[in-house]
């Protein structure tokens, strides 16, 4: 399988539009937040929907960026389907729709919990999902055709031929296996584990946390 072409989690720059747009600087010092979340899980969409509030709040002198680590739980099956349809969105799409798929998601979150799919096939969830993709600008057709069986490993005879996504869903896994991440959410500062940080915080809360790393908020 080899090693991934880019990084596995989806970047958010603070306070520096141009590096929002891909344009990294060269700035010496660096403050890495990462979050690793999980569609259906019901703290990660507390967490990320307060995160969404606060990024646009946030400035800082120095390089800061949140990272983005999608994390499946294989005891909420469907939310494989989503984490899909997310790599869907990053693959075809700008780093902007996956933070706005995101949202949309996790607000409507409960609609792939276990009682509204139960007695859903795989393809009936996909179909389900595809209203999101689409609310983020990506046509309906590619999405599905990224979802669909993988037709060229089909071919070759594998049983299972997995789709356009499933490499890059196993990255999301290993990477989250290797760093020994087994709570959604979990959050990461500069590489260390952040433990103290609650899906429960507010504004206020996340606002003194970042300060000592001068990254500022205006609540």
């Amino acid at each position: 399988m080899g090693y991934p072409s880019t990084q596995t989690g989806v970047v958010y720059y603070v306070g520096t539009p141009e590096a929002q747009e891909g344009e990294r600087t060269a700035i010496r010092q660096t403050v890495q937040i990462e979050v690793y979340l999980d569609y259906v899980c019901p703290f990660s969409a507390k967490m990320f929907l307060t995160l969404e509030k606060l990024w646009p709040k946030l400035s800082s002198k120095k390089n800061a960026f949140f990272v983005f680590h999608q994390m499946p739980q294989p005891w909420h099956p469907q939310g494989v389907y989503c984490h899909e349809a997310a790599l869907v969105v990053r693959k075809l799409g700008t780093a902007k729709q996956f933070f706005d798929f995101s949202s949309l998601l996790f607000k409507d979150q409960t609609k792939f919990f276990d009682d509204g799919t139960w007695d859903k096939s795989r393809a009936q969830i996909y179909e389900e999902l595809s209203s999101y993709v689409e609310a983020v600008g990506i046509e309906k057709e590619q999405f599905l055709s990224h979802v669909g069986p993988n037709e060229k490993v089909k071919k070759e005879g594998f049983l299972n031929y997995g789709n356009a996504v499933t490499n890059d869903l196993k990255y999301s896994v290993k990477l989250q296996r290797k760093r020994g991440v087994h709570v959604s959410p979990t959050v990461f500062l500069n590489g260390i584990e952040a433990t103290e940080v609650s899906s429960g915080w507010s504004l206020q809360q996340w606002s003194e946390f970042l300060q000592p790393y001068d990254i500022g908020c205006s609540l």
